[in-house]
């Protein structure tokens, strides 16, 4: 007679285990994760969602960059900043459960990550991320003085930078990766690693503006070699600027707190 614990194996063996509603669910989840189809789609949606974020940080960025009136300017700095928080965060999240799966997606990437679309925002997002961070120290340099808005700007300047830095490396990512699946040959030899993905990316990128060395990764080619350079040099002056404006900053607070 059953007891509803399981049923009994052929010949009078061990039972074997119930299956229940919740196993099943699990078991279906984990098929579907394990589905090239699926992550593929994921990927995209992902990379779908990535795209629009940026060229809405794109458009407030511009409206930043071309606003005369001093409270709107700061406004759509806060924007922008909060907003640029918020997606480098969760690009930290999702990058950490991808370096820690078995099986993470690699690969060619689709058509709308190597599309003149994706390249064209990646390139203005890459550089209007720099142009709002000059533009951010630059203010921050002006109006530190100003009564109303002074202290204001000095911590949401650095903030930008912050956040400028971050994107700066973020949009070579982006475009190290599209140059590397649009070429012939492939411009950079990850050791190990023949079918790269957007982690060996973002180690090349964030290794190359903090240390200004391609690590042990090589560009093989000269159209690569050349972005390299434009890389290196931003990273070489955004670098000395964030550490002499975050200086700057702490100095005056300390100067301000003394009188």
């Amino acid at each position: 007679m059953s007891d509803g614990g399981g049923s009994a194996a052929p010949g009078g063996g061990e039972r074997m285990p119930a299956a229940t509603p919740e196993g099943a669910s699990r078991a279906s989840r984990a098929s579907r994760a394990d589905d090239p189809n699926e992550r593929r789609r994921a990927v995209i949606a992902t990379y779908a969602v990535s795209i629009a974020v940026q060229a809405v940080m794109v458009v407030i960025g511009l409206s930043f960059v071309v606003t005369d009136d001093t409270a709107t300017s700061l406004a759509a700095l806060v924007l922008w900043c909060g907003l640029g928080t918020v997606y480098a965060v969760t690009a930290l999240i999702a990058l950490g459960v991808v370096s820690r799966r078995k099986r993470a997606f690699t690969g060619r990437p689709s058509r709308l990550e190597l599309s003149l679309l994706a390249r064209v925002i990646s390139f203005i997002g890459t550089f209007s991320a720099s142009l709002v961070g000059l533009i951010a120290a630059f203010q921050l340099l002006t109006l530190r003085s100003d009564p109303d808005y002074g202290p204001l700007f000095a911590v949401v300047g650095v903030w930008a930078m912050l956040v400028s830095w971050g994107f700066l490396h973020w949009g070579f990512v982006q475009i190290y990766q599209q140059l590397y699946f649009v070429s012939e040959v492939p411009p950079l030899r990850f050791p190990s690693t023949p079918n790269p993905g957007v982690i060996e990316f973002v180690y090349f990128s964030y290794t190359l503006g903090t240390s200004f060395a391609a690590s042990d990764i090589e560009v093989q080619s000269t159209r690569m070699r050349w972005r390299v350079v434009w890389h290196s040099v931003l990273s070489f002056f955004f670098n000395g600027l964030i550490v002499v404006f975050a200086l700057n900053t702490i100095l005056s607070f300390g100067g301000a707190g003394a009188h």
